[in-house]
């Protein structure tokens, strides 16, 4: 019984000794919170019923992604961040965004920044930072890629990282430097889950907590190895990571570790300082793109960036498919998660959609072999948090996505067929309403091979889809590479109606090959070029343009004066005319300039606006100069510039002799610009690229029609600036006409040359 007694008191020792040198440290993590803190109510409960010591930690990319974050700033996240006690935080790619507020937003929130990879480049990141909790000090390190991100603005300026053998060697590298000093090391990595696991791989580090991929990753327990774990993205679970550590002569070691994912629910709990952010900046109008939140034709998204995906997709999708002739179905998938840019409350039309950049900048088109690889792909990417919007694939116009638990059906429009009706129609979340949301004579499942337009970023492995590594789903086979900057000119060219203002759907009609618009000079610019080559090519014909008026005016042709009288008026001449350009193509530049220069739509609807901006350009020209080619006509007919004191008596509105005719005379250089524009329009050809010959040839048959078709007007025009009484009354309609044609044809064609000439010369070397 003796010996009993002892055995149970030596146990009972060695019992509280073995408790004494063990302690569970409790983490709370979150990751991609993306702007989105509603969520966050629930998590500090959580995180307040977790017994000490305790740690709550971010994996990076709190930034962008919400209404709230859009008006309330990294201020507004640094606020909710330090209410709830976050010790440390990690440093996403979309941070880096706002990179510039990074100091204000760690002091705000009472939090470092780490990231061991940007800390050189930024003064508020640190490489590493220790945190103590009771008697453990706990070591953070962190990991950024951001080798292939960021708007064309300040894309330049990023630190080029990736997430190699280079970064991870830097990372265990300051891990080892950090052991030395702490207990326990822990990562904040934002690379991905494939590259936490190679981290973990190391042992230097003690656990993972990671971000990036937007997907939940976590095991009940961990008795194999280091630690890695994901908690999904906007807000949707709290991770809570659980180490047993064993303390041994003075080291301490993880003996188990435990981890449990609380899915987060936004609505039935209450928080004074998140509610408070939350009320204050409340949209003072509800956006109008709210009822298509959960789908507008493809998965779900987060906030109003559906409807910015949605028409950025169907411009890269419209861009692949008119590049060539295709047999094969294409359409476009972008994740929500690239789409940037400010947006206000209102309208999301054209103009809205240019200032969305795609990451990388670049696009690519991926050939999936079969629609059941398409589907294993989109169903891919559905796991994400459909309960806070997170799903993060759009599609273009020509395709239907429905979901039905965790499989997906693709159906899609080929370019060439006939509109559908599918305007109002959305995604329908139910296999039993595919035949409405999928109309049978405009979408189908596709029986072969389905192209893809992405954005290289995707196609690389962005954001957890891992295109390029999934060799199980498809062959990559990359055919078309093209810079998105383009796309975005040719989304803003596109005409009004192409855009439906309720989903800011970009639509098309006929397919053409998207181009950047045509690059055209400043109004100002455009109008000195326009005038110097009309001067120039007039004085050269001037001679041609003295005999027509003598011509049209009935009087003697006058070559027996010698060459000296066909010059009578030059200087006057050259003036008016310079002024008559400068008035024209200035008006005209401008009028293209406010009417938006946009090149689609079908020859017809091109043709009468130019008529319409040349004709109105043209009557003010008419009004600012018609005084000038008064004085012009007298010169040219051998009479004085100015009539005598008793003809002014007589017509004291002489200076605006002719002003109707001449109104009406407009029509020519309408005519004759409508006519240039479309034979060039015709030849696939724009004036900037147009050759020397094609830009001769059609000046001269579009000058030749519009001086034929308004040449009665030009000779009553001239009878009535030159006064009624000084000019021949059996003169006909058509005299001086040969010799207007001849001068007016090479006049024009001159004008045209050196115009062109002038402005691609001028636009390369200065204005490129």
């Amino acid at each position: 019984m003796a010996r009993l007694l002892l055995l149970a008191a030596v146990a009972s020792s060695h019992a509280k000794k073995h408790h004494k040198n063990n302690t569970e440290l409790t983490i709370a993590f979150t990751s991609d919170l993306h702007g989105e803190i509603a969520p966050l109510k629930h998590a500090s409960q959580i995180y307040a019923s977790l017994p000490e010591p305790k740690l709550l930690v971010d994996s990076g990319d709190s930034y962008i992604g919400t209404g709230y974050f859009r008006r309330a700033g990294p201020a507004g996240m640094g606020r909710v961040m330090r209410a709830l006690g976050y010790a440390v935080l990690g440093v996403g790619n979309h941070d880096l965004e706002l990179a510039s507020s990074f100091r204000n937003f760690s002091a705000t929130a009472r939090a470092p920044l780490v990231s061991t990879n940007l800390c050189g480049h930024y003064d508020a990141i640190k490489c590493s930072s220790i945190v103590e909790v009771g008697d453990l000090k706990i070591g953070f390190v962190g990991y950024c890629d951001t080798s292939a991100l960021g708007p064309a603005e300040w894309r330049s300026s990023l630190p080029k990282t990736s997430c190699d053998q280079k970064m991870t060697d830097r990372v265990i590298e300051e891990a080892v430097k950090l052991k030395r000093s702490v207990h326990i090391v822990i990562a904040l990595g934002h690379c991905g889950y494939d590259f936490d696991v190679e981290i973990a791989k190391s042992h230097v580090i003690d656990a993972v907590v990671g971000g990036h991929t937007h997907l939940v990753r976590h095991r009940s327990s961990f008795n194999d190895g280091p630690v890695v774990l994901q908690a999904g993205a906007a807000a949707s679970h709290l991770g809570v990571l659980r180490l047993s550590l064993a303390r041994r002569k003075g080291n301490v070691t993880v003996v188990s570790a435990r981890s449990e994912m609380h899915a987060l629910d936004a609505h039935k709990h209450k928080h004074e300082v998140i509610d408070g952010e939350l009320s204050r900046h409340a949209p003072s109008v509800k956006p109008p793109w709210r009822s298509i939140k959960q789908g507008a034709d493809a998965l779900a998204c987060r906030a109003s960036e559906c409807a910015m995906g949605n028409l950025v997709a169907d411009a890269m999708a419209r861009s692949a498919a008119c590049h060539a002739q295709r047999r094969v179905p294409l359409i476009a998938l972008i994740e929500s998660g690239s789409v940037r840019g400010a947006v206000k409350v209102g309208k999301f039309g054209r103009d809205e959609a240019t200032n969305i950049l795609p990451w990388a900048n670049r696009l690519e088109v991926v050939r999936f072999p079969s629609v059941n690889a398409l589907e294993a792909f989109v169903a891919f990417g559905a796991q994400s948090l459909k309960t806070t919007g997170g799903g993060f694939l759009q599609g273009s116009n020509n395709v239907r996505i429905v979901l039905n638990d965790d499989r997906a059906r693709v159906f899609v429009r080929h370019f060439d067929c006939a509109q559908t009706q599918t305007k109002g129609q959305t995604l329908t979340f139910d296999d039993t309403k595919v035949k409405s949301a999928c109309p049978q004579r405009g979408f189908s499942r596709p029986t072969g091979p389905i192209d893809v337009v992405v954005t290289s970023w995707l196609a690389g492995g962005g954001d957890g889809f891992s295109l390029a590594n999934a060799s199980r789903l498809h062959p990559l086979q990359p055919e078309w590479l093209k810079d998105v900057d383009a796309l975005r000119r040719h989304v803003a060219s596109l005409p009004e109606d192409a855009v439906i203002r309720r989903e800011g759907r970009i639509t098309f009609g006929e397919c053409a090959e998207p181009k950047a618009p045509e690059k055209r000079a400043p109004p100002l610019v455009a109008g000195f070029l326009g005038a110097f080559s009309m001067m120039a090519s007039f004085v050269a014909t001037y001679p041609l343009s003295t005999l027509q008026t003598r011509a049209m005016l009935g009087e003697p042709l006058g070559l027996s004066n010698g060459c000296s009288s066909l010059y009578r008026g030059v200087a006057l001449a050259a003036l008016a005319v310079y002024a008559s350009g400068a008035v024209f193509w200035t008006a005209h530049e401008f009028l293209n300039h406010l009417s938006g220069e946009n090149h689609t739509g079908g020859h017809a609807r091109q043709g009468a606006k130019t008529f319409l901006l040349t004709f109105v350009a043209g009557a003010l020209n008419v009004l600012a100069t018609n005084p000038l080619w008064v004085a012009v006509t007298r010169l040219q007919g051998g009479l004085s510039a100015l009539p005598s004191v008793s003809e002014r008596k007589r017509r004291w509105c002489w200076p605006c002799a002719g002003i109707l005719p001449n109104t009406v005379l407009v029509l020519f250089p309408t005519l004759r610009q409508t006519l240039y524009e479309g034979l060039l329009r015709g030849a696939s050809a724009s004036t900037l690229d147009a050759s020397s010959g094609l830009v001769t040839v059609c000046a001269a048959f579009a000058t030749l029609i519009a001086a034929t078709a308004t040449h009665p007007l030009q000779w009553y025009r001239s009878r009535l600036q030159a006064g009624h009484g000084t000019h021949s009354r059996n003169a006909s309609v058509w005299d001086g006409l040969s010799i207007k044609l001849v001068h007016t044809v090479i006049s024009n064609t001159l004008m045209y040359l050196s115009k062109e000439q002038l402005t691609q010369f001028v636009l390369r070397t200065f204005l490129a």
